[in-house]
């Protein structure tokens, strides 16, 4: 835009400007097309918006590109600056404006999850809870520690609702003390509440609490001579010490959560590291979506707490070093019962700084990783002949023998995979162990909507295979689109060694590279994912359909025989550890087709 133009442009904004009363509230940019580039909140609208049109801000290397884009304004009067933060964290979170910074909803941190049931369930679980949730965990193996942790204390059920209301026998972890089998009525709903009530109050902290109710209630068995209670008590007592026993205490609250905030070159991070019962639990890092706009500190922390305590529970305390009021923070958080710590002394200081180190560390791994990324997708491009490379997709089938066909399609972004977008396919109309055919379907399923949204065909699209699957990929392609996607397919080696793979582009030209070239890595890496994301959905498929087949092949059988069986003894599993008076006992079954299912299951 001209200097001219941009002169005309502030004139018009300070002439919407002089229609802005004095108060606080939120004011929404627009730009040229109506698209919204950003909402902020004021004390005083007219005084802050003001600064946006000065001649510094137009010159600023943080603000001018933005302020040059701003074709009209918009403002919301609220009765008080409180009304106006949250107002404005509404705004930011429905609206999603371009140049505002934005938390993703994810579902990248697990949960561990206590269900609603009669008979709570342990799980673990991502997404925004329905259930009664704690965490995040920073991964699976963590969250499902801390289920067999709370499985040796408190013997909570982990099994499905379904196999709960089915059985008739406890299963196997009843008998390794890992369930108190309350499907059976081995535990009263009384004492299984009571397990589930202080398994809440040991997640949430309060170890040191549980310890002592436990030891109280075993007192209170001996001395009523409930000796089996008693012994029962003592042993969940001796697991709990072992597992306190491990983890060291750290100074400062007991209950708290430190959120640091780091501004750099890379964006920004907010790192949470969680303490429960005086134990360091978790340490999480989250990074914004990226803006052309630099962020400032106060709004990156306003919109982390605003995002992650409106879907996760706030502890008793958090601490941060703010110049937001303590007030402001907890009315974003929507935790009036939180104290929000923001000027720590002492350990809080200590832990907080550890925390702020982190987060910066944090974000340099993160920049260096994202540069070599960058870099090692300029190079594709480049080694393609490609003007751009902004995203490619990844089509992988996988079967065995032809069984339980799946195809799986992975996307890399700008060098970053974007798990959101993977997706799988079930190849149903597929002849049994056709690659060339797989790949045809999976591709005209991908991009079926390509003339109606051509934004869903990719820069470049990667088969893993070689001449025969690329060639199938441009057939496929040519009935679901008129434009041409550039294609590559990656087949093995004679040895199928890694470094030995031969590149083939879609006009049968071998794209020659080396295997130290960042180009060949980045291509095997996003091969490896689209083959790892298949193999695991079709290893899944196929345990489900030999669970199911097991059963099937033995004559006499029946659908109403087979969920009669499986409802009593959960599985597979537990159908191979039954014995032939057991499987007899099933409605139905009878002493010769037991005979049967033991034969069978025990070849």
């Amino acid at each position: 835009m001209s200097a001219a133009a941009t002169a005309a442009r502030m004139t018009a904004l300070k002439k919407q400007l002089a229609d802005v009363a004095a108060g606080a509230g939120v004011y929404r940019f627009y730009g040229d097309g109506g698209e919204l580039l950003y909402v902020g909140k004021a004390k005083s609208l007219p005084k802050r918006i003001k600064t946006y049109f000065s001649e510094a801000s137009l010159n600023s290397n943080r603000l001018g590109w933005m302020v040059r884009q701003i074709a009209r304004l918009e403002v919301t009067y609220t009765p008080t600056e409180s009304d106006a933060l949250l107002l404005e964290q509404e705004q930011i979170k429905s609206l999603q404006p371009k140049f505002n910074v934005l938390f993703r909803d994810d579902s990248t941190y697990p949960y561990l999850k206590i269900s609603k049931h009669a008979a709570p369930r342990l799980s673990y679980y991502r997404g925004r809870a329905t259930d009664e949730c704690f965490g995040p965990y920073p991964n699976v193996v963590a969250v499902k520690q801390s289920i067999m942790v709370l499985q040796r204390v408190f013997r909570l059920r982990t099994c499905t609702d379904s196999n709960y209301a089915a059985r008739r026998r406890p299963c196997l972890l009843h008998q390794i003390k890992r369930c108190s089998a309350p499907c059976v009525g081995k535990i009263s709903e009384e004492d299984y509440g009571r397990d589930v009530r202080e398994a809440r109050r040991f997640v949430s902290g309060g170890s040191s609490a549980v310890s002592k109710e436990l030891a109280r209630q075993m007192e209170e068995a001996a001395a009523a001579e409930d000796f089996e209670k008693a012994a029962g008590l003592r042993d969940q007592l001796r697991a709990l010490a072992d597992i306190r026993h491990v983890s060291a205490v750290i100074g400062g609250a007991a209950n708290a959560d430190y959120i640091a905030i780091h501004l750099g070159a890379g964006g920004a991070c907010a790192r949470l590291a969680a303490v429960r019962g005086g134990r360091l639990v978790s340490e999480l890092d989250y990074f914004p979506q990226p803006t052309r706009l630099a962020p400032e500190r106060e709004d990156v922390l306003a919109s982390f707490v605003a995002h992650h305590y409106r879907r996760h529970p706030a502890p008793e305390r958090v601490v941060v070093a703010s110049a937001t009021p303590a007030a402001q923070l907890a009315l974003l958080a929507g935790a009036e019962k939180t104290r929000f710590v923001t000027r720590p002394a002492g350990a809080e200081r200590e832990r907080l700084a550890m925390a702020e180190a982190n987060a910066a560390e944090a974000l340099r791994r993160r920049a260096t990783a994202s540069g070599a990324r960058e870099a090692a997708f300029g190079r594709l491009a480049e080694a393609l002949g490609l003007p751009q490379l902004g995203r490619v997709d990844c089509i992988d089938v996988s079967h065995s023998m032809g069984e339980a066909a799946q195809a799986a399609c992975v996307v890399c972004v700008g060098g970053a995979m974007d798990k959101s977008s993977y997706r799988r396919y079930g190849l149903r109309a597929t002849p049994r162990g056709d690659d060339y055919a797989g790949v045809r379907e999976a591709v005209r399923r991908r991009y079926r909507d390509a003339r109606r949204s051509p934004a869903v065909l990719p820069d470049l699209l990667v088969i893993d295979g070689g001449a025969g699957q690329v060639a199938s990929a441009k057939e496929a392609l040519a009935e679901v689109t008129e434009a041409a996607v550039p294609l590559l397919g990656i087949a093995k080696g004679a040895e199928r060694r890694p470094g030995a793979e031969t590149m083939v582009k879609g006009d049968g030209e071998i794209l020659s590279l080396l295997p130290t070239d960042d180009a060949f890595r980045l291509l095997q890496h996003i091969r490896d994912e689209a083959h790892r994301f298949a193999i695991a959905g079709h290893r899944r498929l196929l345990a489900k359909k030999r669970h199911a087949s097991a059963l099937e092949m033995i004559e006499g059988i029946g659908p109403a025989t087979r969920r009669s069986l499986i409802n009593e003894f959960g599985g597979l599993q537990g159908l191979k550890q039954a014995s032939l008076k057991d499987l007899a006992r099933v409605r139905g079954v009878g002493p010769e087709l037991a005979g049967r299912i033991y034969r069978t299951l025990h070849a």
